[in-house]
């Protein structure tokens, strides 16, 4: 990989998959080789968690208010190849260090830019589109939407890249959703079916021909504090992870 990538998982509803997206591309990126770091931007910690990733004396919240760098922040995961910047509960009380501060939403991106370790970072946002969510996407070399089959109306995703595109102009020109990722899909349910169209109508180029079916094997795996990539690694959840880590890749370079 030429050069980082910096890949901001975003969404302004709970239950989206923001989480699973961020650790199972992270996963299957790492099976390739890459150095992948995963960026833990929720108060809920479900990644830092999930990756089994234990916060020393630092964390993304010390990174974000200039206590520490990525380096001195970040630990190992259960993944060999996966590092994480985790996250605590403290997260939450980010607005008040940092609210009004000129250049907050620009701290995460300008310690990352110090930081040469990585060919791919995952950053996984909280579902609302705050401070935290304004730094990741600050960040971001690339927007990544994911959707999960039913439960999301188009207009909420086209009001979500209106809003990408706003912070953009104000902290990161030419930021965009670059790439709409479908999970938790059973195609053979009429309204999975239309969904996907209906995406592929409005966004014919950010939506990936990869989509991640509806899965048991995904909660079981966090359960086990693993990616289903290691948890079940020869079935389909942890093939299409495979796959749209493929795609991603393509995509971003």
């Amino acid at each position: 990989m030429s050069r980082c990538r910096v890949v901001t998982i975003v969404n302004q509803k709970g239950g989206a998959g923001k989480t699973t997206t961020a650790v199972h591309l992270a996963a299957a990126c790492a099976e390739t080789g890459a150095r992948v770091l995963v960026v833990d931007l929720d108060q809920q910690c479900n990644a830092t968690t999930w990756l089994d990733a234990k916060a020393g004396e630092h964390d993304v919240l010390s990174v974000l208010l200039k206590q520490a760098s990525v380096a001195d922040a970040t630990v190992d995961s259960v993944i060999p190849g996966v590092r994480v910047l985790p996250a605590t509960s403290e997260l939450a009380g980010l607005e008040r260090h940092l609210g009004g501060s000129p250049g907050a939403e620009l701290r995460l991106r300008s310690a990352l830019q110090l930081t040469n370790d990585y060919d791919i970072v995952f950053i996984d946002c909280p579902p609302s589109l705050g401070l935290l969510s304004a730094s990741g996407l600050a960040a971001a070399t690339d927007v990544l939407v994911p959707v999960v089959a039913g439960s999301m109306e188009l207009e909420a995703v086209a009001r979500l890249a209106d809003t990408v595109t706003e912070v953009g102009e104000a902290l990161n020109p030419g930021l965009t959703i670059g790439h709409v990722l479908v999970c938790a899909a059973d195609l053979r349910r009429r309204l999975d079916q239309d969904v996907v169209a209906a995406l592929e109508r409005a966004f014919p180029e950010q939506v990936m021909r990869t989509v991640i079916g509806h899965s048991i094997r995904v909660r079981e795996a966090y359960s086990h504090a693993q990616p289903v990539t290691t948890y079940d690694p020869l079935g389909k959840a942890a093939q299409q992870y495979r796959a749209a880590a493929v795609e991603l890749t393509e995509r971003i370079h």
